[in-house]
């Protein structure tokens, strides 16, 4: 459903994001990867953020399940971006931090927690997992589009029971795309032991 959206409407969807100034969270992320340190971009839509980490120095893996954002994802990057979903991307290696921004919101919560495991499986001890998700705690549908939203308290409960990962840092901010001052995102770091 989420990726019929992204398949018709990447156009828009791109124009509408590939602006966004996201400094702050990614200097958050950043911190914990080693220069030229091994990133996966989880639901890299565009391709913006694995750009910017490449820029930076950093080794870059990404996947996307909509092939429209695929596509544009390797024009922007020239990387060889995977057309995977949550559930069926095969790691063949070990990351220093995954980037799920703005991508773990559109997995259901029934499968939250075996993707989470999924995703601490494929990072180095010490390795680092941002997301992020819209503020609240309710699962809603957006015209084509499934959304989760969490707050803290649900991160943690979901967090809590996946082995060896736990909460490092969350912050709250702002919708950036539009003028909607009331939307609020969680963003979150957590931590493979």
């Amino acid at each position: 459903m989420s990726v019929d959206y992204y398949n018709n409407n990447s156009e828009s969807f791109i124009k509408d994001t590939c602006n966004i100034d996201m400094k702050k969270n990614y200097e958050v992320f950043l911190a914990n990867i080693p220069d030229q340190g091994l990133i996966l971009d989880a639901g890299c839509g565009s391709g913006r953020d694995s750009l910017i980490f490449q820029k930076l120095g950093y080794r870059v893996d990404a996947f996307d399940g909509s092939s429209s954002m695929v596509s544009e994802a390797k024009k922007l990057t020239g990387l060889n971006i995977e057309l995977s979903t949550f559930e069926d991307f095969e790691f063949n290696r070990f990351y220093n931090g995954i980037w799920a921004c703005a991508s773990l919101l559109h997995v259901r919560r029934v499968n939250l927690v075996s993707i989470l495991t999924r995703l601490s499986e494929g990072l180095i001890s010490g390795g680092v997992l941002y997301s992020s998700f819209k503020y609240g705690n309710n699962e809603r549908l957006n015209g084509e589009r499934y959304f989760n939203d969490i707050n803290e308290h649900v991160l943690k409960a979901y967090v809590d029971t996946v082995p060896d990962i736990s909460v490092m840092q969350t912050w709250v901010t702002g919708n950036r795309r539009t003028n909607d001052n009331d939307e609020k995102w969680l963003n979150s770091l957590l931590l493979k032991a």
